[in-house]
């Protein structure tokens, strides 16, 4: 009877913990403790860049140039907040870089900050349930 008694209670105890919700953080999930550095995408071109636009990118100074599908694009200093980086958006505009535009590194991806924003709201809306089989 006592041994009957422990079982059962085992098999209670070991089912509890068979199927349990994990919020695990993978590259397809972005969640409030990601690493995200906001920057300002100050242009991007597919062959030579122009001497005029060389010039504005030594005048700009931290420009991090990144090699993208056979081209190059060229990004400002990071920003601590999206706030910080809109702020000095309209400055880079008015220097030359009319196409300049908000963008965020995630998991060393750069993505519109839009397209960020709206991945983050769907990985909040969606949460992925994980089951985990203890053996």
């Amino acid at each position: 009877m006592k041994i009957s008694t422990l079982i059962i209670a085992s098999i209670g105890l070991l089912m509890s913990f068979t199927v349990a919700p994990v919020n695990p953080s993978s590259s397809n999930s972005l969640d409030e403790t990601t690493s995200v550095t906001h920057r300002i995408q100050l242009c991007k071109y597919d062959k030579v860049v122009p001497v005029k636009v060389v010039e504005l990118l030594r005048k700009v100074g931290n420009v991090k140039a990144v090699k993208s599908n056979g081209g190059s694009v060229y990004l400002s200093a990071p920003y601590p907040s999206k706030e910080e980086a809109l702020k000095d958006l309209p400055k880079f505009q008015s220097m030359g870089f009319e196409k300049a535009e908000p963008v965020v590194e995630v998991n060393n991806e750069i993505m519109a900050l839009n397209e960020y924003q709206t991945k983050l709201s769907k990985s909040e809306d969606e949460p992925t349930p994980i089951v985990r089989i203890w053996k």
